[in-house]
């Protein structure tokens, strides 16, 4: 019986002890470390914030631990500005009877030619038409609305009597124009 009343006695105690950490913790966290108050919320908007009207993207594409947490900006496709690639020179023009076939083009860098029929590229320029005497090339990927058209025309040799030369129009002005 003993037993019994020794474990009935270390059980009171134990309660007592826990009562007591507790009374004297919340004392000391409620007098000596006052917390900082939380700002009201703002009562003055119409619609509450609900957070299930945001998606996953855009909870995503903001910076999680950055003060601003704003998303990163994006450059849009308009204000992009593309370089038309480097024009090559006309080496050649093969033809087949009295019709022009193939271009030989050279690599502004000379490190590259090509035999190229219409509708093939070349160092970033599309081959869109063979005459006797000049090819006109068109850049391989779109340039920005502000380089209008981007078509090019080389010319294998300046006819003196300007026959079968194409004179460049308003939207080829702002490319060279090669007289080999």
């Amino acid at each position: 019986m003993r037993a019994k009343v020794t474990v009935t006695l270390i059980g009171i105690n134990l309660s007592a002890l826990l009562f007591a950490a507790w009374a004297v913790g919340s004392a000391l966290s409620d007098s000596a470390f006052p917390q900082a108050k939380q700002p009201a919320p703002d009562t003055t908007s119409s619609s509450p914030t609900i957070f299930a009207q945001f998606s996953n993207e855009a909870l995503l594409s903001s910076p999680l631990f950055t003060p601003s947490r704003q998303p990163q900006s994006k450059l849009e496709p308009e204000s992009m500005q593309i370089a038309p690639p480097v024009p090559p020179r006309l080496a050649g023009i093969v033809k087949e009877g009295s019709k022009a076939r193939l271009v030989l083009l050279e690599a502004a860098t000379g490190k590259s030619r090509g035999l190229i029929n219409v509708g093939q590229v070349f160092e970033g320029w599309v081959v869109a038409e063979i005459r006797q005497n000049a090819v006109t090339l068109t850049p391989s990927i779109p340039l920005s609305t502000s380089n209008s058209g981007g078509e090019l025309s080389l010319y294998l040799h300046p006819d003196p009597a300007g026959n079968d030369l194409q004179q460049p129009s308003d939207n080829q002005s702002n490319f060279p124009h090669s007289s080999h």
